[in-house]
């Protein structure tokens, strides 16, 4: 646990060097900059909704009452979509009927919601490696269920230390839908590597300040299961890559209030997935 806290505060640490960095990037690339703007799916800009949707602050999406949630969850969905932002769309999951939104992020159409499918008995990989937030089915609604990598990649469990590398295809399905796959680093970095964090961040959360969700891709602050605990609650997003880093880790994507990146956790602790459409 004390080394995986470790892990996230040295990312905090980086924040002011990455600034600078950053801030010299813009001085040094200010027209290429104008020319990304003008090509990307995304560009710096505040969130187009911003004038016409409200938010309420708290510090996890897991204080709302399911109601309150759903209601906030449809507006939100049918703005984006009947503004036609990001290309946005609504997809089906056949296994459970879950309908979620999805968004075109540098010409990746990506899950704009954590996956929420949980059919142990259909996908037997999933049984006692899959949970709801303080295990309450209700949290599942609201910001998706958290899943070792085995179970997002519909592996056995006893692949969490043993190198699947070979098992691990281009497009992985895992546990996704049908004709959707689990994102590997190439995918992350492609749709992110030009996009800040605050544009990844869905607004009205305390530890997000600066959140914008300009992307549309609305990462929740639902932080990750380890060793019994849910750790990071309200302050961090991570999901799933299907790279695997080395026989008992894989990678992952991280935000927090100030970083969005790769780095790797043990393959038994539970993330986010959020599903990449094959192409």
């Amino acid at each position: 646990m004390d080394n995986k806290k470790n892990i996230i505060n040295m990312f905090t640490k980086r924040q002011t060097s990455l600034a600078l960095r950053s801030f010299w990037n813009v001085v040094l690339g200010v027209v290429e900059m104008f020319v990304l703007v003008a090509c990307s799916d995304i560009g710096e800009r505040d969130n187009p909704l911003d004038d016409d949707f409200s938010y309420e602050r708290v510090t996890s999406p897991f204080e709302y009452n399911l109601e309150n949630w759903n209601a906030k969850r449809d507006a939100y969905n049918t703005k984006w979509v009947g503004n036609d932002l990001h290309s946005a769309l609504m997809v089906a999951d056949p296994r459970d009927k879950n309908i979620y939104r999805t968004v075109v992020i540098n010409g990746i159409r990506v899950f704009a919601e954590n996956l929420r499918y949980a059919d142990s008995a259909a996908s037997v990989n999933l049984k006692s490696q899959t949970w709801c937030y303080n295990n309450e089915e209700k949290n599942c609604k609201i910001g998706g269920r958290y899943y070792t990598w085995t179970a997002a990649m519909n592996l056995d469990s006893e692949w969490r230390f043993v190198d699947a590398s070979n098992l691990i295809r281009k497009q992985h399905q895992g546990i996704c839908p049908e004709g959707w796959h689990i994102p590997n680093n190439a995918e992350w970095n492609a749709m992110f590597s030009r996009v800040g964090y605050a544009h990844q961040q869905m607004k009205g959360f305390n530890d997000w300040e600066t959140a914008t969700d300009a992307s549309g891709f609305s990462a929740l602050p639902v932080g990750y299961y380890g060793n019994g605990v849910f750790n990071e609650v309200g302050s961090h997003a991570c999901f799933w890559s299907a790279t695997e880093r080395k026989s008992g880790s894989a990678d992952f994507w991280i935000l927090n209030r100030g970083f969005a990146g790769l780095t790797n956790f043990s393959k038994s602790d539970g993330l986010a997935i959020r599903c990449v459409q094959n192409n």
